[in-house]
């Protein structure tokens, strides 16, 4: 029965089509090159070879849009005029080729098209015939949209593409699913249930797409689906049906113990859905006809498991050997290589211990290839790459970490990398670059991690590059993580520091993934530590020099110098550890938090003196939550140990066999040495400790921490204890004091005022001083604003000031020898380039304007390091650049003149910083005498949004940094090549 249409649906399927066809195609990717198009097309050609029924069209107009989209669009339009010869209702082949000629400038011809598509479509009450095309169209669309999903893509990609596509079935099933015959019926149940196979485990998707839709109903519905496939006419279908069938069977019934990979955000599905409101009621009513035919009630979350699902559908058969379905696919259609394919990764994944398995994957693999060795396989080039990495990694572990058989053949690894290249040439993605990357690494060191041959290593740095050149890969913890991994072994400790950070800021909020972390935070602790024993020494030889030699004045130099990359490396540490902290799940957290204490950790290079120091300046900086933290990873180190020596200790050798490390571990992580990780995930509690605790220590490489052979390990962390407790009690007492002596001022000052015969009018202190209104209104002449009111109560000779600043005067660590700090806060700032990048004869590349009090750590530790550190661009901050003596003003206008952009730095706390401002309307006063039109960059943090930009900016897009990690954009706005 035709039902009524609104009258704002009728130029739906037009306007949703090309909505599709400019969005999910036209604006490609860096990465998508011709030979990523150029694989593409083959996927498609080679999925059209045994398709009979209507849905070839799909097949066939989505070739024509890869066509247009890779510059061929004389292709292009012959492909939609070819799909016209024989169907010329095609509504998608229609509406394309309206979209290419008006975007060619021939209106008349465009017009000529969208007369015949409205037509087509037709009115308010539409035929039969009129209901099937705008099905079709609908359902061609979803087809479209959901190609974009496949095995390399991102799992939040992945849940917002499946979102439109499951909206335009649905719109496709309320229009026509009642209408088209079998055939067609069974096509269109194949790809919804495909579709939502890739959802089905993600439940904040599937409560997107319906309320009462939880993880077993879903699960419940695309078996349902499938069981209507595998008893359809159609053989190639039959087939894809039960290999399908097999992949789900298998995937929940294997269900990974970490599915942090696997989590969509909701965030991420209601932006998704946001994005398609108009459509969102027809898919609902969709969704409930769809429910209708294939029997499905959802009258509430159904209370049932797995076993009654399998139980009710009469497939517990199939749940229990899933290996029948894949048998029973490839007896269907034996020469599909889409069906090898799946076969052998599901024989890889089911890890059987007499290597048949493995045998017979490589066999399937083999066989495909010999089939199908062109671009639309580069599936089975990366199954078989990834077989024979994990084959050799696994064996790498178990000799290295485990001391368990031989070393593997670097036969082996050289046959993975082999096939990753084929891949790669194939399909070159950002995975499959640092898959290639990670395995020349392998081949680049022996198990020392010795560098033993420089050629794989730089292949694997040229590889990890290519990984990271599309946003996709830059976005990619795992990646950074590789990456880091690689540098550091190739003598590189800076440039691999920097790609850990990546690693750390590009993962999301609780993570289970810490390995970047853990080497972060373990070199930055080297770097503090080897800078305070290189203080210790200057102190030493000062003290047996002569008191008027000469070399005490280059020693002085040098004990500067150390000072200052003393504070910078403690501020670096600090500010990575507090980001960190934001980042991972609190258990795997205290985990990496006790290992950081414990020197007889062969994971780390344990630096117990720097943790003190950290947990000083984590207090003084008001960061005690973080403090605490830091503490209770010492107290609970402690109470594991005490736990472990009540306990039977276990035989040393099984301490040093470990656990066999897992499958994902070896899969994503890099190689990893015996100083690093032991065999094995972290583990926690008495176990840990005894572990831990039973291993025999070596010396490291700062070597003032290691535990002495022979010490007493309770009195070892105990002493550390009682050092936390008396900066605790320092930090108490200096807050005493300071409340004290603040009181007695704030009564002195009360019993002046009363005693006054004029009335005052108290200044409020809360507000920000006044900026200057121009150059010759200032009257400072040094390098630093005039102190506020509440600086000058503090700076009254006699009165205790700045405890903070005290408490830093006396080292904690070990011993009360000679201050290890710098004079000056500008020492915490990496020291800029020697010269500009930029081409217009700039002093500096950018001018960055911040708060002192939200953005300092930021700024020195992050931005700097990465522009200038990573970037090689020079920029000008205030701290460091400024000169002393000048005016303060005159500095702020002649650094930004002689600054070729300006950053701003917007977070999400209003700024009291009295120059901010000031500084804005300088530069935007600049930005009329520039030629460029992006003089000013606004950036906004983590916590700021678009409310936080200041007025003056609202026109200037943000680049929003951290939220997006979008570092290679801003790289671009301060290239001089790309300004005009």
């Amino acid at each position: 029965m035709a039902s009524a249409m609104p009258v704002e649906q009728k130029k739906l399927p037009e306007k949703a089509l090309r909505a599709g066809f400019e969005n999910l195609y036209l604006k490609a990717s860096p990465l998508t090159n011709k030979q990523h198009m150029r694989y593409k097309r083959a996927v498609q050609k080679y999925m059209l070879i045994p398709q009979k029924g209507p849905h070839k069209y799909a097949m066939l107009n989505l070739l024509g849009v890869l066509q247009y989209q890779d510059g061929k669009t004389n292709e292009s339009i012959k492909s939609f005029e070819s799909i016209l010869k024989e169907d010329g209702t095609n509504l998608n082949a229609l509406a394309s080729l309206e979209y290419i000629y008006r975007e060619l400038f021939c209106v008349s011809k465009a017009e000529q098209y969208k007369r015949k598509s409205e037509e087509l479509m037709g009115g308010n009450e539409p035929s039969i015939e009129e209901r099937k095309r705008r099905g079709r169209c609908f359902f061609e669309q979803g087809y479209m949209i959901a190609f974009d999903v496949h095995e390399t893509t991102k799992p939040e990609r992945r849940g917002k593409v499946c979102v439109r596509a499951h909206e335009s079935y649905m719109q496709a099933w309320q229009e026509a699913g009642d209408l088209v015959d079998e055939v067609e019926r069974t096509e269109w149940c194949f790809f919804i249930a495909h579709n939502l196979s890739q959802i089905c485990h993600n439940q904040p998707v599937l409560e997107s797409l319906n309320k009462n839709l939880d993880e077993d109903s879903a699960f419940e519905m695309v078996i349902k689906l499938f069981k209507k496939v595998i008893k359809g006419k159609d053989s190639h279908y039959k087939a894809q049906g039960w290999l399908h069938l097999g992949c789900v069977l298998s995937s929940r019934k294997r269900k990974q113990k970490n599915t942090e990979s696997d989590t969509i955000t909701l965030n991420s599905a209601e932006k998704a859905i946001h994005h398609h409101t108009h459509s969102q009621q027809a898919a609902q009513d969709g969704f409930n006809k769809f429910c209708a035919f294939i029997d499905f009630e959802l009258q509430g979350k159904p209370q049932h498991g797995i076993t009654d699902i399998m139980k009710k559908n009469h497939l517990e058969e199939y749940y229990n050997n899933p290996e029948l379905c894949f048998l029973l696919a490839k007896r269907n259609t034996p020469k599909r290589t889409d069906i090898l394919n799946r076969y052998a990764k599901f024989l890889s994944q089911r890890n059987n211990k007499d290597s048949r398995d493995f045998e017979e994957a490589k066999t399937l693999l083999l066989k495909s290839i010999k089939l199908d060795n062109g671009d639309s396989n580069w599936f089975a080039y990366l199954l078989m790459g990834d077989m024979f990495k994990h084959r050799y990694v696994s064996q790498w572990y178990a000799k290295v970490n485990m001391g368990k058989g031989q070393l593997p053949e670097k036969t082996m690894a050289a046959t993975a990398q082999r096939y990753y290249k084929e891949a790669v040439e194939r399909n070159p993605t950002p995975q499959l670059y640092a898959n290639l990357a990670e395995i020349s690494h392998f081949l680049g060191i022996n198990e020392r991690r010795e560098v033993i041959d420089e050629d794989q290593m730089l292949d694997a740095v040229i590889n990890f590059k290519h990984a990271l050149e599309s946003l996709d890969g830059e976005k990619d913890p795992s990646i950074h993580q590789r990456r880091g991994r690689c540098l550091r072994d190739f003598d590189q400790e800076k440039s691999a520091v920097e790609s850990f950070k990546k690693a750390v800021e590009t993962q999301e909020p609780e993570s289970t993934h810490i390995y970047s972390f853990r080497w972060l935070i373990d070199i930055l602790a080297q770097w503090c530590q080897k800078n305070k024993q290189m203080l210790r020494d200057i102190n030493g030889v000062e003290a047996k020099s002569p008191e008027n030699n000469s070399v005490n004045q280059s020693e002085n130099n040098s004990e500067h110098a150390v000072k200052a990359a003393c504070k910078k490396t403690k501020g670096e540490l600090q500010y990575w550890f507090s980001e960190g902290c934001k980042k991972f799940k609190k258990k795997n957290l205290d985990e990496e938090i006790q290992r950081f204490w414990n020197p007889k950790d062969q994971k780390i290079t344990s630096c117990p003196d720097v943790m003190v120091d950290l947990y000083s300046d984590l207090l003084q900086n008001k960061k005690k939550t973080l403090a605490d933290r830091l503490k209770k990873g010492l107290s609970d180190l402690l109470a594991h140990y005490e736990n472990s020596t009540n306990q039977t200790r276990p035989d040393p050798s099984e301490v040093q066999a470990g656990a066999p490390v897992s499958r994902d571990e070896v899969q994503t992580g890099a190689p990893v040495s015996r100083d690093e990780v032991q065999a094995g995930a972290p583990v926690s509690g008495d176990e840990a400790a005894s572990k831990m605790l039973n291993v025999e220590v070596t010396q490291t490489e700062a070597g003032t921490d290691v535990l002495p052979a022979g010490s007493n390990q309770k009195e070892f962390f105990l002493g550390y204890v009682r050092k936390l407790d008396e900066i605790d009690e320092e930090f108490e007492r200096k807050a005493d004091r300071v409340a004290k002596t603040t009181e007695d001022t704030e009564n002195a000052e009360g019993t002046k005022r009363s005693n006054e015969s004029q009335q005052v009018v108290p200044c409020n202190q809360d507000s920000p001083p006044t900026p200057p209104a121009s150059t010759s209104s200032c009257e400072e002449s040094s390098s630093a604003p005039a102190p506020s009111t509440e600086d000058k109560k503090t700076k009254d000779p006699g009165k205790v000031t700045d405890f903070e600043e005290n408490v830093i005067q006396k080292d904690l660590n070990l011993e009360n020898k000679k201050v290890e700090r710098c004079d000056s806060n500008s020492e915490s700032i990496p020291p800029p380039p020697c010269k500009a990048k930029n081409k217009k004869g700039k002093l500096y590349d950018f001018y960055v304007i911040y708060s002192e009090e939200e953005d300092s750590d930021w700024v020195s530790y992050h931005l700097l390091t990465t522009l200038e550190g990573t970037k090689g661009f020079k920029g000008c901050v205030r701290e460091r650049d400024f000169i002393p003596g000048t005016d303060y003003v005159d500095s702020i206008v002649e650094s930004i003149k002689n600054s070729f952009k300006v950053l701003v730095i917007i977070s999400g706390k209003k700024t009291n910083d009295k120059w901010y401002n000031y500084e804005v309307d300088q530069a935007i006063h600049q930005k009329l005498d520039s030629e460029l039109d992006s003089f000013v960059i606004p950036i906004c943090r983590e916590d700021a949004n678009k409310s936080d930009v200041p007025l003056k900016l609202k026109t200037v897009i943000a680049c929003s940094m951290v939220s997006a990690h979008d570092w290679e954009k801003l790289e671009r706005a301060l290239d001089d090549d790309n300004s005009q």
